[in-house]
């Protein structure tokens, strides 16, 4: 099978990348992280004008009415210049479990799409993308959901003004709610990564208004989708660490000459090369597949990912290794490499998980 962006799909890669690069370039993220704040929300709002939060989103509901491989394009291109804002959180992540014909998930639909509110998705654990392991708790109250639970690891839930929560109601179906930031109990966790936030959500029986009834059907395709798309920013932020240090290969001396011009040195290169280009090719296969509802994203999507993540951890321990003695210094691009990695490998379940995941869905597709 041969893949080949259109003419479109580039169009919007080359449009992605001139915002990225001009208004939220790694360079910027950095002196706004060492100000106090990586968030810059002018950003965040030209995204949405250009209407990148929303490419696979129906154009009924606002959006572009894109595919998903299109919103794969988008989360490379942001992952290229580490994006901290809430694309991910809210695009990547948020928007799959609003995707139906349920009217007040439209509703919340047409909220995302025009700026406001920015999401976060709320489950007890990474894992919790499959149905079976939903732990909150939804109950009718006097006419109104109370949503108990907890869960760790939430990305932007502290920029977040709603968390979408997937818990499980009274008769044993599990249902979409949102729930207003403010009405959650939210601590930003420990990280190695300084411009995304990790947090800890407490949900004690608060207020949640529904969105989707029975939604274990829209969980896994949503968790499919996620993984996509989480898998090419990873690929984004790879291609970008192995930027970073072909550019200090062919520019830093050594003996008179590039260091890139040392056989050891190349072939680290070309290795690194040939991992990023083939978790590309495992994005976007698995992209084709989450846009046509095919079964084999079961097995494409988790693959995407585990490639997607071994890609950039290696890209990103290239680049510590290359600059030398530079790459461990703070003034150094490579460590944010690094901690977007191990944010990223963890954000959708371990590699332990995904592994067994893939499996288990491609022995049930033989």
């Amino acid at each position: 099978m041969r893949f080949a962006l259109t003419t479109d799909q580039d169009d919007l890669r080359h449009a992605a990348l001139e915002l990225v690069r001009e208004r939220a370039p790694l360079a910027t993220t950095r002196a706004l992280t060492d100000a106090g704040d990586p968030q810059d929300p002018q950003v965040w709002r030209d995204m949405v004008d250009m209407g990148l939060a929303a490419v696979d989103l129906p154009e009924e509901l606002g959006g572009t009415g894109l595919s998903t491989v299109e919103l794969a394009v988008t989360m490379e291109v942001a992952g290229s210049e580490l994006y901290p804002g809430p694309l991910m959180s809210t695009s990547g992540l948020a928007a799959g479990l609003l995707l139906g014909d349920d009217e007040p998930s439209g509703r919340m639909v047409r909220r995302l799409v025009s700026g406001s509110p920015m999401a976060a998705v709320v489950t007890a654990s990474p894992q919790a993308w499959d149905a079976a392991a939903v732990t909150t708790s939804a109950r009718l109250v006097d006419g109104t959901w109370r949503l108990s639970g907890a869960a760790t690891g939430v990305l932007g839930a502290d920029i977040a003004e709603v968390l979408v929560v997937a818990a499980r109601t009274e008769g044993g179906d599990v249902a979409v709610f949102a729930v207003e930031q403010a009405a959650a109990q939210i601590v930003v966790e420990p990280s190695l990564d300084s411009s995304r936030s990790l947090c800890a959500v407490v949900l004690d029986s608060c207020s949640a208004m529904l969105l989707v009834r029975s939604a274990e059907d829209r969980l896994r395709r949503a968790g499919l989708r996620a993984s996509t798309a989480l898998a090419a920013e990873s690929v984004g932020a790879a291609r970008g660490a192995l930027a970073l240090t072909v550019g200090h290969a062919t520019t830093r001396q050594q003996f008179g000459r590039p260091i890139g011009a040392f056989q050891a040195v190349r072939h680290r290169l070309a290795d690194v090369l040939k991992q990023v280009e083939l978790a590309t090719s495992a994005v976007y296969l698995a992209a084709c597949h989450v846009a046509a509802d095919d079964v084999a994203a079961a097995v494409s999507a988790p693959l995407a990912l585990h490639t997607a993540s071994d890609a950039l951890r290696d890209a990103s321990a290239a680049a510590v290794q290359l600059h030398g003695g530079m790459g461990f210094t703070w003034e150094s691009a490579c460590h944010w490499f690094v901690s977007w990695s191990e944010t990223n490998r963890c954000l959708l379940g371990t590699d332990a998980t995904r592994l067994e995941t893939m499996y288990d869905q491609a022995a049930a597709l033989a």
